[in-house]
């Protein structure tokens, strides 16, 4: 089984731009998404992703602050500069809501909730 600390070991590179982009913030050349469009709903089709990252995080093992700091950390710094940086490397390169962002960080927590609460009960 891949236990969360050799995850975290070998997650160096995450780490390295997570702490980058904390000190990068996003110099807004992406619009801010609006209502209707992917971005500025609170949910849309890429809110299953996050739940899918929320069941990778449980499956590690990974705490829960660790899967709510990376939820929180990608939406509201790496995301944003990459955007700025390279918005062809995203299908939609609109800058999220904060309802858009809160609604995903809550998908990611639904994802590793679900993992814990069935390992709990193996």
């Amino acid at each position: 089984m891949y236990s969360f600390e050799r995850a975290l070991g070998s997650a160096k590179f995450v780490a390295y731009i997570w702490l980058m982009s904390a000190f990068t913030l996003p110099n807004g050349k992406q619009r801010l998404a609006l209502p209707g469009e992917t971005n500025g709903d609170p949910i849309d089709k890429f809110t299953l992703a996050h739940f899918a990252w929320g069941l990778g995080f449980g499956s590690v093992g990974a705490p829960w602050w660790v899967a709510l700091g990376s939820a929180l950390l990608w939406d509201i710094f790496v995301e944003r500069a990459l955007k700025d940086a390279h918005p062809e490397w995203f299908p939609v390169a609109s800058q999220d809501t904060a309802e858009h962002i809160a609604v995903d960080a809550a998908a990611w927590m639904l994802g590793w909730g679900a993992v814990r609460t069935m390992a709990r009960r193996r």
